[in-house]
């Protein structure tokens, strides 16, 4: 991504890419909003400069610009997407709709203020559309369509009444969008989403706007941040004694000015008296300081994800070590500005809550993939399609009904009591969605289920009232198992293996395989009633491979004196004690983690999972500090007066 020259300190903006204004109104500003665009556009990134993704916003490099060219602030441009979401929601796609998805938006628009009102910049589009923002071909600004006929700029449709005249879903009930032309209330309508339903009512989104490129296609809510340059892990391995090559964008390296400059320098990081405390005293002073460092680093990402789930009560899901990134202050000379690494969360949780009372649990879905920070629940989800007969039907109280049945497939269901089943039937008067429970096995691929009570419209429950007895084939259907908070906390449990125990001789699936055996050898050993974090350190103590592979001296990139001395200038109670910590953090990995399993959190309470695990890390992120700032002659003296006190004390109550 383009950033300023590594000569100025604002910069001017990189060569083959321009600063285009977001709004017309922008042009003639002193200071104006804009988008970075590549002058060529390259032919798989587009236009556009995309930071990243998530379920619900395309993320773009953005930047405020004054009259001259010179960038003043690097900016994140988020921008909903909804067609991000098809994927992921495939399957409850009539659960969720556009006015929830804009309160989820909106939500954490304000959650980001609360966070860093610092580095949220408050644009007005967090809780009202602004215009489709597409520009012209020659990139000479932003345009807002505008229809041919009438010279009316084309908008988001949310009026529900007038679409559902014309046969296209409401807006607040379904997650298409359309274009309409402002102040008509008729047709033509844009299908400004992937999969909008068309009719007689709609034409063709790109022969109305002609040869333009979408910004904000359908004119989905926006949010502004500042821009945090450093990835998370870029940042770990710069503690460690690794520069930073910069921002790389394809086959080019930017290079930041300002504070960041020296960062390409791994010499007058790991020397200079004006970026580490311990700097001058040599690789001791390194291990001791780096330790600190990568261990408050882990903490705020800790407390990071606690604040977020704390406030959506929404697991992340998809929490990485992509999902933080760290921003550094400028000081004054001769100070230590590494001290001043800022994590910021760079992704939001991708979980969405299923509208299902269960009771007891909650069940979330999400779009996350396969990763080394997401562990495999115990049953894998199962999506296909099967045959179901309906066994029994019963009416509760509140009118609503509850489902008895069997499900024949093929595929292999693993029986639990906490997997969820959801399964769509076709009845003479529409569909209706079920999510029911595993109740027992019967014959070789069929399951017994019980649904949990659901109330229907009347034409649906008169509908169903009648299927007993009957067999549906073709029935689509998914399994999905209870995952909640827990599966973060593993998240960042993998996390402070990649901050802690990763350098250029241990890879992170090597370590994380490392502390997971560590982690069963000190569950096959007898221990009861023993300090957790003393077992640990009584098991790598006796065996020489944990001091090898999980040694403190996997904090730096290299040591000037033999790896296995680390922990003669690192006390091992305090390092054990670390990991510990991390392996307390795996759920079910032993009797005394933090959390059972990865639906083990409070349903209303899904923060409370993090707690334990942030409280150990406080108590040994202040003991680690301890021995960079103690004064022990000064400490000594305390201790003195602290004793004689106590003596004078003792000595008044005997009398």
């Amino acid at each position: 991504m383009p950033s300023p020259s590594a000569s100025d300190t604002v910069g001017q903006i990189q060569k083959g890419y321009r600063a285009v204004p977001i709004s017309q109104a922008d042009g003639e500003a002193a200071l104006r909003l804009c988008a970075m665009v590549r002058e060529a556009p390259d032919p798989v990134a587009g236009v556009f400069v995309l930071l990243r993704e998530s379920i619900e916003a395309s993320i773009y490099l953005g930047a405020l610009v004054d009259a001259g060219g010179q960038v003043h602030q690097w900016l994140e441009l988020w921008v909903q997407n909804i067609n991000n979401l098809d994927a992921a929601l495939e399957a409850y796609r009539e659960t969720f709709s556009n006015h929830t998805l804009d309160e989820r938006w909106t939500k954490r628009a304000g959650f980001l203020a609360r966070l860093d009102r610092a580095g949220k910049i408050e644009m007005g589009f967090e809780a009202a559309h602004p215009l489709p923002i597409y520009f012209d071909l020659a990139l000479s600004g932003p345009v807002n369509p505008a229809d041919a006929a009438t010279s009316a700029p084309w908008e988001l449709c949310l009026d529900d009444r007038l679409l559902e005249k014309h046969g296209l879903p409401r807006y607040s009930t379904s997650i298409s969008r359309y274009l309409c032309v402002r102040g008509q209330a008729g047709p033509p309508f844009l299908p400004a989403t992937a999969g909008a339903p068309e009719n007689d009512s709609t034409r063709d989104i790109k022969q109305a706007l002609g040869a333009v490129v979408p910004l904000n296609a359908d004119g989905g809510l926006m949010m502004l941040r500042k821009f945090t340059p450093l990835s998370y892990e870029a940042y770990v391995d710069l503690l460690g004694g690794q520069p930073w090559k910069g921002i790389e964008e394809g086959a080019k390296v930017f290079k930041l000015s300002g504070v960041y400059r020296t960062l390409q320098n791994a010499e007058a990081v790991e020397q200079g008296g004006a970026h580490l405390f311990l700097g001058k005293r040599g690789g001791a002073g390194r291990l001791i300081e780096t330790f600190h460092l990568k261990l408050d680093l882990l903490l705020q990402a800790f407390r990071a994800v606690r604040d977020f789930v704390r406030e959506e009560q929404l697991p992340f899901l998809n929490l990485s070590a992509d999902s933080f990134r760290v921003a550094l202050a400028e000081t004054g000379s001769n100070l230590p500005f590494l001290w001043t690494g800022k994590v910021a969360l760079s992704a939001l949780g991708s979980a969405f809550a299923l509208p299902v009372e269960t009771g007891d649990a909650r069940y979330f879905i999400t779009d996350a993939g396969t990763s080394i920070y997401r562990t495999a629940t115990p049953s894998a989800p199962v999506s296909a399609v099967g045959a179901v007969r309906i066994r029994k039907v019963l009416s509760q109280n509140n009118n609503s009904v509850v489902l008895e049945g069997t499900i024949s497939t093929q595929e292999r269901i693993a029986i639990s009591q906490t997997d969820l089943l959801w399964i769509r039937l076709t009845l003479s008067s529409g569909r209706v969605d079920f999510h029911a429970n595993l109740t027992e096995g019967l014959a070789q691929g069929e399951q017994r289920f019980r649904t949990l009570p659901q109330v229907l419209p009347e034409n649906l429950g008169l509908a169903i009232r009648s299927a007993e007895g009957v067999s549906f084939p073709n029935v689509p259907f998914e399994t999905l198992p209870l995952r909640s908070s827990p599966c973060d906390l593993y998240s960042l449990a993998v996390l402070g293996v990649r901050t802690l125990l990763v350098n250029e001789e241990n890879t992170l699936a090597v370590a994380l395989d490392e502390i997971l055996s560590l982690a069963q050898a000190v569950e096959t050993t007898a221990g009861e009633g023993v300090d957790f974090g003393a077992r640990v350190r009584a098991i790598a103590t006796a065996d020489s491979r944990w001091q090898g592979s999980l040694g403190p001296h996997r904090l730096l990139k290299s040591l000037p004196f033999a790896p296995g001395e680390a922990l003669a200038y690192l006390p091992a109670e305090l390092w054990w004690d670390a990991v510990a910590a991390l392996i307390r953090c795996f759920p079910g990995a032993t009797r005394d983690a933090f959390c059972a399993d990865l639906g083990d959190a409070p349903p209303l309470a899904l923060d409370s999972a993090f707690e334990p695990a942030i409280v150990a890390l406080e108590r040994i992120c202040l003991r680690s500090r301890s021995l960079l700032f103690v004064d022990w002659k000064y400490n000594s003296e305390v201790n003195a007066v602290i004793t004689a006190a106590l003596r004078r004390h003792m000595a008044e109550a005997g009398r």
